[in-house]
């Protein structure tokens, strides 16, 4: 299974995966926070991560509403929402 944390605001999101925990390394990416996108955030994590969908677990840091679309998005998807 892949973690993933997603900072959500009103005009972006800043992804983060954490690739070895052991050596610090990480990969960021920041989207437009636009419905269009949201694909291009799943291939990315798919691409970088090499998982499955369903192995792919997301923690949506949430202000207001601007995660909720998001949200609702991966979950139907199939990427587990937290």
């Amino acid at each position: 299974m892949t973690y993933i944390g997603i900072d959500v605001s009103k005009q972006k999101f800043d992804c983060l995966w954490v690739r070895d925990l052991s050596k610090g390394k990480v990969k960021t990416k920041v989207f437009l926070n636009l419905h269009q996108d949201f694909p291009g955030l799943l291939d990315w994590l798919i691409k970088q991560t090499n998982e499955d969908i369903d192995n792919l677990h997301v923690y949506v840091k949430a202000i207001s509403i601007y995660h909720e679309p998001l949200a609702y998005w991966l979950h139907n998807v199939g990427v587990t929402v937290y």
